[in-house]
């Protein structure tokens, strides 16, 4: 939601009181019904995300609740959530909240009305309404009254203490369309003036990205800006860059957020973009067409193929596996003209030829406008060894090794089992049988973080893949899609979608929020079937960090990290291994393509382990400051991916930007000694 505030009026006030006098103390024994999210007043404003949620309870059984826009068909309620505050409250209060997040290409724009409905085992029921306003442009209005661009300025000189800002070429593609202009429709210079002692720029007109290449090519400028004559330039879009350049190191390549314009002063539909991703761009050409390219980068497009790139999306899927830097500028810098529905076909020719290029064979599946998923195969059949720790709950482990028998097809597999608990696992054995498998017992008390070390250790496989014992697969050839992704270059751990029972989103990746929260799974409670906000639900992508209820990562890679930080007992042990991985120069992805049902908290509880969180907390305190590079600072962390109240300020934007490449800059301080693989116990079964 965004705009959340409480009603100023206080003509209000008496009537707020008695509808929650009526939903907390309901007459009848009908159940006690609280909505915390939209709050009660005159229309909240949203953009992309709207948040249902709250808490209900009945006197005996369970409170069923629904949730309507404007009177149609219920949304899926996820039920079952812990609420804040449960230390104080019985077992049956304290999982007793619920939630609906529903995507705002569901709703029309303008008013709606939301009605929340509890009912218990008797029928008897509890309605609440909240009046909420889907309003796209407004919030964006709001936003952009709320953008300095003076900003730029400030930012220049502080980087000028003891950075020169590049010389930059503007390579304006005219086509048709005559010049490019600025947000006051004049060519580009007009940005100049508020930059006309800090910047030297050049302009060229061209015709199309390989003439760009070759203009700045023969030039001296550091930078060429390619940028469509029909787009509109902010007036501090050049300065922008230039001074991105410098805090940053002088990239190979820019690029930054972008809206749309009618050419007549309008703007909307925002794209706030991520850092740079990779396995993002083949799934989606999320950069669009400006950018600003060095000169390394041109000679590393154009010596990547034969013929020079068709455009720009051609040259930075040119420039997946090369050494480059690239920087992203958490800004909306470019209006882009309503552009023409995507070329579908030629996008995809394109990602089939940067497979190709790869040496890997991946198909190339289309998803919609735009969009396209990269299935890749494996590269010959390596060993996968599949740890699974588990010793509570026996019936658990025996679904997930019946899921495991149903949906493998992959012939390297062994299943190493670290048993914690007291029993000998003789159901699950039955099922192991068949299986290549080891079984090995976990000391006591019971860590985590040792457990699967003890467990990776006794793999032999090229590759570990983590298991909780509280998952079911549902993925045909899922071990083969996982290594695929886990074999590309560059790739270091592979995380998958995780789903709860009834298929409400569990996990999409983790974002990391900041130094007064933990870190998240991302898209949260999302309903079944959908896409997420900019269908980042069906596209594979890259993630700072991802869970390890289902993940991947090559067993050498592992113990070179050390394995798993065995003072991180039991909580963010995967978040601090993911990022880890990211120190040691490889990527972390998140892919659909893998799906599984996970029982959260089923097997060993949910306890908040405060001790694992503040050390986190403390190793990597400068990332959680600077923010997840892989979610825009334009956006709020909650409700995710609503538009922020106003751009991030002076001091906000240095901390974006003052960072390495790609990746998290800052080493942990080490608090263990690195994990020595143990040898390999004596097989149990093959």
């Amino acid at each position: 939601m965004d705009l959340i505030r409480e009603d100023p009026d206080p003509r209000t006030w008496p009537e707020r009181a008695a509808e929650r006098g009526r939903a907390l103390k309901p007459a009848g024994g009908a159940p006690r019904l609280h909505c915390s999210l939209p709050r009660w007043h005159g229309a909240e404003a949203f953009a992309r995300t709207l948040v249902v949620q709250g808490w209900a309870l009945a006197e005996s059984g369970t409170a069923r609740v629904t949730v309507t826009v404007d009177g149609g068909d219920p949304y899926p309620v996820k039920a079952g959530i812990r609420r804040s505050g449960a230390d104080e409250l019985s077992p049956r209060e304290e999982w007793s909240g619920w939630a609906v997040v529903i995507d705002a290409e569901e709703c029309s724009a303008g008013p709606h009305v939301i009605t929340v409905t509890a009912r218990d085992d008797r029928g008897r029921a509890t309605s609440v309404q909240r009046f909420v306003h889907h309003d796209p442009e407004g919030v964006y209005r709001s936003w952009r009254a709320r953008r300095d661009p003076a900003r730029w300025r400030a930012f220049a000189k502080e980087a000028m203490v003891d950075k020169a800002l590049p010389r930059i070429a503007v390579l304006i593609d005219r086509g048709d369309e005559g010049t490019a202009r600025t947000a006051e429709n004049r060519g580009p210079a007009h940005d100049l003036p508020s930059a006309h002692d800090l910047l030297e720029v050049e302009l060229h007109a061209i015709s199309g990205t390989a003439e760009a290449l070759e203009r700045l090519l023969a030039g001296e400028s550091d930078y060429g800006v390619l940028v469509r004559a029909r787009d509109v330039l902010e007036p501090d879009a050049l300065l922008a860059v230039a001074v991105t350049a410098a805090v940053t190191g002088y990239p190979d390549v820019i690029y930054a957020d972008h809206d749309l314009t009618d050419g007549l002063g309008r703007r909307r539909s925002p794209r706030f973009k991520p850092q740079w991703s990779p396995e993002l761009l083949l799934s989606t050409d999320y950069v669009g067409p400006f950018v600003a390219l060095g000169r390394d980068a041109a000679r590393a497009a154009l010596d990547a193929e034969g013929v020079p790139p068709s455009c720009v999306y051609d040259l930075l899927l040119r420039l997946l596996d090369a050494d480059v830097h690239v920087e992203r500028v958490p800004d909306v810098l470019v209006g882009l003209a309503d552009p023409a529905p995507p070329d579908d076909e030629h996008e995809a020719e394109l990602v089939r030829t940067a497979v190709r290029r790869r040496g890997s064979s991946g198909n190339v599946r289309p998803l919609g406008p735009g969009r396209r998923s990269v299935i890749w195969e494996p590269t010959g059949r390596p060993k996968v060894s599949a740890v699974v720790t588990t010793g509570v709950r026996e019936d658990l482990l025996v679904k997930l090794l019946a899921s495991v028998r149903e949906h493998t097809s992959y012939e390297h597999l062994e299943i190493v089992v670290v048993n914690s608990g007291e029993g000998e696992l003789e159901l699950a054995r039955r099922w192991l049988d068949e299986l290549e498998h080891r079984i090995v017992r976990a000391p006591r008390p019971f860590n985590y973080s040792a457990a699967n070390n003890l467990g990776a250790g006794a793999a032999t496989g090229d590759y570990l893949l983590f298991l909780n014992d509280d998952v079911e697969i549902l993925t045909p050839r899922w071990i083969e899609r996982l290594v695929g992704q886990v074999q590309q270059p560059g790739v270091g751990k592979v995380g998958v979608k995780l789903a709860y029972p009834g298929g409400h989103v569990e996990h999409a990746g983790v974002l990391l929020s900041s130094l007064t929260d933990v870190p998240r799974t991302q898209l949260h409670l999302h309903p079944p079937e959908t896409a997420g906000s900019e269908h980042l639900l069906e596209l594979t992508r890259n993630s700072a960090a991802v869970g390890t209820a289902c993940a991947m990562l090559p067993a050498g890679l592992f113990w070179d990290l050390g394995g798993f930080d065995e003072d991180l007992v039991m909580a963010l042990n995967d978040v601090d291994l993911s990022l880890r991985v990211w120190n040691a120069g490889r990527r972390v992805v998140w892919t659909p393509e893998v799906v599984l049902t996970h029982h959260r908290g089923a097997s060993r509880g949910s306890d908040r382990w405060l001790a694992d969180v503040e050390r986190f907390k403390q190793r990597w305190e400068p990332l959680l400051r600077s923010g997840d590079p892989f979610f825009n600072p334009n956006l709020k962390v909650v409700p995710e991916h609503e538009i922020a109240d106003a751009p991030p300020d002076l001091e906000q934007l240095r901390r974006s930007l003052e960072r390495s490449p790609g990746r998290p800059p800052w080493r942990p301080t080490p608090t263990s000694t690195p994990v020595a693989r143990p040898p390999v116990p004596a097989l149990t079964r093959s």
